[in-house]
């Protein structure tokens, strides 16, 4: 194999912001594929599977959608925070109110992310000075 060669597989391997990963392309049969051979190794070890499993999710993630996947990864690490309080509230009360927090910073997530050039627009409808479109990668599955 030749240097170029090598470099060209490897490629599949690494984040391409002008070509991330599709779902029906070669890369992602490969991938697929490396992965039910890989976790085959795995078939006498529930937690190593979920692991295994979890931690090329993430590397999938990462193909698809870069480094959005930290935004994935701060997101479940507040909720399952969060999560954790709320367990250990003493009132409904403050259950509630941990709740309704969680919610909020999920929505506002949603909303930053999903909908921030929709109400550019909207301001830009109002305003005589419009404002330009910001350049937001949306994450897979958001």
């Amino acid at each position: 194999m030749s240097h170029r060669e090598i470099d060209q597989i490897c490629r599949v391997f690494v984040y391409n912001p002008d070509g991330p990963i599709q779902f029906p392309g070669l890369a992602f049969f490969l991938l697929f594929a490396l992965f039910l051979v890989s976790l085959a190794a795995f078939r006498n070890h529930r937690t190593g599977r979920v692991a295994f499993t979890t931690l090329f999710s993430l590397y999938f993630y990462y193909l698809t959608s870069g480094y959005a996947v930290f935004v994935l990864l701060s997101s479940v690490a507040v909720n399952f925070g969060l999560s954790l309080i709320s367990v250990r509230a003493k009132t409904m009360a403050c259950r509630k109110t941990i709740f309704i927090s969680a919610l909020a910073l999920n929505i506002g997530l949603l909303l930053s992310v999903k909908y921030t050039n929709f109400f550019i627009d909207q301001i830009n409808g109002l305003s005589p000075a419009p404002l330009s479109h910001l350049t937001i990668m949306v994450p897979l599955g958001v």
